[in-house]
């Protein structure tokens, strides 16, 4: 378990085919991914299963076709 506290993230989250929960402590409204226009803020790609887990956080910015959040 990764706890994640309140800010804005300009990441990029790939979660690599483990089974981990990343939590946002506070929520979705104080806690925001963001990644470049032209890339995926946060990758399900390598076999996660449900015990992979992104929980409390709002996602914007990336690219829609690859996993982009609101803009």
């Amino acid at each position: 378990m990764v706890l994640v506290a309140p800010g804005t993230y300009r990441e990029r989250i790939d979660f690599l085919g483990k089974a981990i929960e990343v939590i946002g402590t506070e929520g979705p409204t104080r806690t925001i991914l963001r990644a470049p226009p032209s890339s995926a803020v946060v990758l399900f790609w390598n076999g996660e299963g449900p015990d992979s887990r992104l929980m409390g956080f709002t996602i914007t910015g990336g690219f829609g076709s690859e996993g982009g959040g609101a803009p």
